[in-house]
């Protein structure tokens, strides 16, 4: 499975713990600063981007979280392999 999380990286660390091994889990974030505060913790690819323009090739993903914002969804399907799973979090 692999899976696409980031910000501080909390949804990050429980899929690294659910899917027992770190090597699974890519971040996306686009603030260098939240990366930065993820990249002190996690042992996982971090990159800079954005939800409208995920910079992912197609069918790359088992599992989405995303939070604080929930794009049209056309832009976050093309990145799921087969059946995906999407977890938006907002305020």
């Amino acid at each position: 499975m692999k899976v696409n999380a980031a910000g501080t990286g909390l949804v990050a660390r429980a899929a690294i713990v659910v899917l027992r091994d770190h090597r699974s889990v890519i971040g996306l974030d686009p603030s260098s600063g939240m990366s930065g505060e993820a990249r002190k913790t996690l042992p996982i690819p971090l990159v800079l981007g954005i939800a409208k323009k995920l910079p992912f090739g197609n069918d790359r993903f088992d599992f989405l979280s995303m939070g604080l914002f929930a794009p049209s969804r056309p832009l976050i399907m093309r990145v799921f392999t087969g059946s995906g799973y999407a977890q938006l979090l907002t305020t």
